[in-house]
């Protein structure tokens, strides 16, 4: 991981973890004092994780999220349910880097629904490669009439015998939004959401 992306990381982590126990401190009137003394810490500690001179480690997390629960501003279940899909959702996805755009395709992980291939389907990756000038025109022509990003995913699918609907239907959700957040930067690029949720005239 780069230093750069490291760095946001650390910014988002240590941001969520302080504005949680800022509103535990609110919720429940306590001091800085009485609050780092519950989560078995010191003062000095939340300093650093709020100036991110230091981050949050798993144990700080837990302490936090134990405390949350005991003063009943945390439902464990539906919270740490929401937490797994993100999870989920994060590990999925593909990175595609400057090279996979140069050679135009990339090899995508997949994982399916049952745990398994079935006989005959790829087992654990697929290739998506970016369609010529024609097909792409052609997308961007149906994208604006229904906004199926399933065909962009298709479309750039190979072998195209895999390119049918029974295969992504096989797929976890999680796999099957990676394949199409994939499939859709390769063919309009890393920005594409972005670009294609500007209004008509914005640069």
């Amino acid at each position: 991981m780069s230093t750069g992306k490291k760095r946001e990381n650390i910014h988002a982590d240590n941001t969520a973890f302080f504005s949680r126990v800022e509103k535990l401190k609110l919720a429940k009137n306590w001091t800085w004092e009485e609050i780092a003394k519950k989560l078995q810490v010191s003062r000095m500690t939340l300093h650093l994780i709020k100036t991110e001179k230091s981050g949050v480690s798993k144990r700080n997390l837990y302490r936090l999220e134990q405390l949350e629960m005991q003063e009943g501003l945390r439902s464990s279940g539906a919270r740490n349910l929401i937490e797994a899909l993100v999870s989920n959702f994060e590990d999925a996805k593909v990175e595609l880097t400057s090279s996979d755009f140069d050679r135009g395709y990339i090899e995508a992980p997949i994982k399916y629904a049952r745990g398994e291939p079935p006989k005959g389907y790829p087992t654990s990756a697929i290739r998506l490669a970016r369609p010529d000038l024609k097909s792409s025109g052609k997308l961007i022509a149906e994208l604006l009439i229904d906004e199926d990003h399933e065909k962009v995913t298709l479309t750039c699918i190979q072998p195209q015998k895999f390119a049918t609907r029974e295969f992504l239907n096989m797929l976890t959700p999680f796999s099957y939004q990676a394949l199409t957040e994939t499939a859709m930067a390769l063919v309009f690029g890393v920005n594409w959401r972005k670009k294609l949720n500007k209004a008509p005239g914005q640069k």
